[in-house]
Formats: structure tokens, C-alpha cells, sequence
């Protein structure tokens, strides 16, 4: 495991300007950036600055807020905001939806000092998802690049979702987090909900959320105890 001489820099967003309706309204979305933010400061003894990207005013001073603003709006695209080299991000990132739960040390994924590293789909070929990943600041500012210069063709070309973008240029320098650190991340639908499991499988660190139900929706005593 990597020795970092730097803070992590532990990366979240929220906004509600989308062609897609938001899931959750601005209250909502403020209980998952705190709950992400405590989680996380639960579950490691690794030193990090948290930044939630957002549209959001700033309303904690616990963490920092930076302001999001892309050129498109389309689907899950704003995240490319974390490549842009204006934020100033230094060492190592770890960029992650809100919709998760983190159940474990975070140390491991935190301390990932290769390229660029995300989870592996849950099901079928071994592609990159989009919900959590880590890369060095500075490394990839060339996706904002792309992103800013030709906007329309990213968004005609991945439709909304960013990890097409990753699996196009980006596939075979990627690590999968799955690979590196094993069991350390599922899925709660395929290896909890779909399995009746009452206990959280015992490597487990994250569990991400992907579709529905979200974390706010899940009220098994493990979920409400590692959800606050």
C-alpha cells in the first residue's frame, strides 16, 4: 500500500440540472453528502480533503464546496468536472457517487497509486463502471479537455454516461478496484438484496447502490447503522 504524502482528495457531486429528472430533491441530496462525508471520516485513518461538486450553496463547514460548471448537463457528463485542472486537485483521488455505503476501512481504495482505476460492472464483460474511481490530480486533464472542446460528440458518442468515455480511451490503461482489492466492493442488489443476506459479506468496504433501492430506501439494521 502506497504511503501517501498527500491528503486523499475524496471527491463527490451533486446537482439537479439534468435531462433527466434528479432523484432526490435538494434536502435529500444534502443528508447523502453529510452521511458520505461522516461515513468516510468513520472508515479511515488516511488524511483527506472531502470536495462535493455542486450546484448546491455551500451549507456545512465540515468539508469544502466547489461550485459545478460544465458544458453539458447530459446524464452523468458533470463529473468530468473532477479532470478539470482549475480545481487544483494534487495527489491522489478518489471520486465516488453518493449512492453507496461504506461499511469498512477505506484505506486500501484510498491509497490505489496507478493510473486510473474504477469498479468493474457487477454483471456481465468486464467494463468499467462510472460510480467510483481513482486517479492522480493532474493525470487525466485531458478528458476536461475533450469534454469542453468537442461537447457534442461526447454527448452523442457516450449518451450520458461517462464510462463509456473510460471504456473508449481509457480501457486498456485501467485498473478494475475489484481486481486489486477483492470483495472490497459490491453491489447491493447482486450480492445482498438478491441473496437475502441479513450481514454485510465481511471484506466488504463499499456498497454501492446502483439503480433503485437507493441507501435513504434500504432499512435492514446494518444499512441504517453505516447510513447517518
Amino acid at each position: 500500500m502506497e504511503r501517501l504524502t498527500k491528503p486523499v482528495n475524496v471527491v463527490c457531486f451533486y446537482w439537479q440540472k439534468s435531462d433527466r429528472p434528479g432523484w432526490m430533491d435538494a434536502e435529500l441530496g444534502k443528508r447523502y453528502i453529510v452521511n458520505f462525508y461522516n461515513a468516510v471520516k468513520r472508515n479511515t485513518t488516511i488524511d483527506f480533503n472531502f470536495i462535493c461538486l455542486t450546484t448546491l450553496d455551500p451549507f456545512c463547514d465540515d468539508f469544502e464546496f466547489k461550485k459545478l460548471d460544465v458544458p453539458s448537463w447530459k446524464g452523468c457528463l458533470p463529473k468530468f468536472a473532477m479532470f478539470n485542472p482549475e480545481l487544483g486537485l494534487e495527489g491522489r483521488v478518489f471520486a465516488c457517487d453518493l449512492d453507496v455505503f461504506v461499511v469498512g476501512s477505506m484505506n486500501e481504495l484510498f491509497s490505489y497509486d496507478g493510473y486510473f482505476a474504477t469498479r468493474s460492472a457487477f454483471k456481465g464483460p468486464k467494463l468499467s463502471g462510472g460510480d467510483m474511481v481513482g486517479f492522480e490530480g493532474g493525470d487525466l486533464e485531458w478528458i476536461w479537455k475533450m469534454f469542453n472542446d468537442h461537447t457534442e460528440r461526447v454527448e452523442k458518442r457516450t449518451g450520458g454516461r461517462e464510462r463509456f468515455l473510460y471504456r473508449d480511451f481509457l480501457h486498456d490503461k485501467m485498473d478494475f478496484f475489484q481486481d486489486i482489492y477483492p470483495d472490497q466492493i459490491i453491489s447491493y442488489k447482486a450480492h445482498i438484496m438478491k441473496k437475502k443476506l441479513k450481514q454485510i459479506p465481511t471484506n466488504a468496504r463499499l456498497i454501492s447502490c446502483h439503480g433503485f433501492p437507493r441507501p435513504h430506501q434500504i432499512t435492514d439494521e446494518w444499512a441504517e447503522l453505516n447510513w447517518r
